[in-house]
């Protein structure tokens, strides 16, 4: 026996279902949909595409060992809410990459509710602070729906380096020094996906 390797994981360790596709692809079921897994010539993980409610599969938990290709090639999944057949050629799901938004700023703990977070996020804007605001908090998201709980986030101040990946959604600075500052989020999905970072300027 040997464990499949790679960098990418399943959206379950609950396998319910296995089968290949004539793609070469290995199909695993789980109580949370199906995953598409694509393995390379030494049967090493390459890549995993999952498939939920919002990828059009609505059985959601598969059934033990309900499942079978049929001579079209063809995949039927048996599950909790019915049955459901997969047409390998309409399965290509883009991995589109995550994207991360501004959710709040606050100055000592209070949220400056006047400020339009999109008309300020990656501009040359500056938000100009006075001598004695030294505190400032900043939250953000990235909307997954399949995965929420497997979002990371990672920041930085200026030209500092990057934070280690957390799943906080939230940055406090106190003490700023008086001056020019950038501040820089960054997000990636359960993929390993990252976003593109975006930037607040404040002064």
């Amino acid at each position: 026996f040997q464990q499949l390797k790679g960098s990418k994981r399943l959206s379950s360790n609950n396998i319910y279902q296995l089968i290949f596709d004539d793609q070469g692809n290995l199909w695993a079921g789980s109580e949370r949909g199906v995953d598409k897994i694509e393995l390379s010539a030494t049967n090493e993980i390459v890549d995993i595409y999952h498939f939920g409610r919002n990828d059009g599969f609505l059985g959601i938990e598969t059934c033990l060992n309900a499942v079978d290709k049929d001579e079209d090639g063809n995949l039927w999944f048996g599950a909790i809410y019915g049955l459901t057949k997969h047409i390998p050629s309409e399965s290509k799901k883009t991995a589109a990459a995550p994207k991360v938004y501004f959710t709040g700023v606050e100055e000592r703990y209070k949220s400056i509710d006047s400020l339009i977070l999109k008309d300020w996020t990656n501009t040359t804007k500056v938000l100009q602070l006075t001598p004695d605001q030294t505190q400032l908090g900043f939250s953000f998201r990235t909307v997954d729906v399949d995965h929420p709980n497997e979002v990371a986030y990672r920041t930085r101040l200026d030209d500092n380096e990057w934070s280690p990946w957390v799943k906080e959604n939230k940055q406090n600075f106190a003490g700023l020094a008086y001056g020019a500052h950038t501040f820089s989020v960054q997000s990636r999905n359960y993929r390993w996906q990252e976003s593109e970072p975006i930037v607040f300027r404040f002064f």
